[in-house]
């Protein structure tokens, strides 16, 4: 499916193997509007129970329809879980030995198989970001400053989490990283201290000022679209 975009492909995948991780995933990620969404996320936090990925798109999908508390019970559950797996080092690897099978060389097998990973649930977890300063609002409007801190920790770690997800780290993930955590750092305020931060949130935005500038450098110098972690 990854390689051709053909949704049969991943009809098959999920009639044959609905109780895969990757599969699960897929379904979420590339499914459609006809698939029960809910039902696949689910599944999909039950079977990868240390993939903090699932309860944040499941947490997205709470927070939009308005399930506040389910919502935010996914966001606690992925903040606790170290691991972040997209499955894309997976994905990858099964392409680059399909194109290998078929007389590609080994060069072009990697940069085909790099370019056709597809990553639509970065713009979900973009999404989550601003259900979390949506929340970060209505706690401000309560005066609930610890809930206001505490929901910018937990966004600030889902954009560090998306930049060093396990397998293939792409330079997309790292921007959409960066550009998570400085919105969440500048709803802070700027010079003072916060436990969970390693200095003031002016200084945490201008290190990751300097790290999007080195990346955006890389790129234009001709670095790999992806490097393995």
């Amino acid at each position: 499916f990854q390689s051709s975009g053909d949704k049969a492909w991943l009809s098959n995948a999920a009639a044959l193997h609905p109780n895969d991780p990757r599969v699960q995933f897929a379904m979420v990620a590339h499914g459609g509007k006809d698939v029960d969404k809910r039902a696949w996320l689910d599944q999909f936090k039950a079977t990868d129970t240390e993939n903090a990925l699932a309860n944040y798109l499941s947490a997205k999908e709470h927070l939009q329809a308005g399930n506040i508390e389910e919502g935010i019970k996914d966001l606690l559950a992925g903040a606790s879980k170290p691991a972040f797996n997209d499955y894309s080092l997976h994905d990858i690897q099964s392409a680059e030995e399909m194109y290998l099978s078929t007389g590609e060389s080994p060069i072009e097998a990697k940069i085909k198989s790099n370019i056709r990973e597809k990553l639509p649930h970065l713009k979900e977890l973009r999404d989550l970001s601003r259900e979390v300063l949506k929340l970060q609002e209505a706690a401000a409007g309560r005066d609930d400053a610890r809930t206001y801190n505490d929901l910018a920790q937990i966004g600030i770690q889902l954009g560090q989490q998306i930049g060093h997800t396990e397998g293939v780290r792409y330079i997309l993930n790292d921007l959409v990283g960066i550009g998570i955590q400085k919105e969440l750092l500048k709803t802070l305020q700027p010079d003072a201290q916060y436990p969970f931060l390693n200095g003031t949130p002016t200084e945490a935005i201008a290190a990751l000022d300097v790290r999007r500038q080195v990346i955006r450098d890389a790129a234009r110098g001709g670095g790999d679209i992806a490097n393995a972690s």
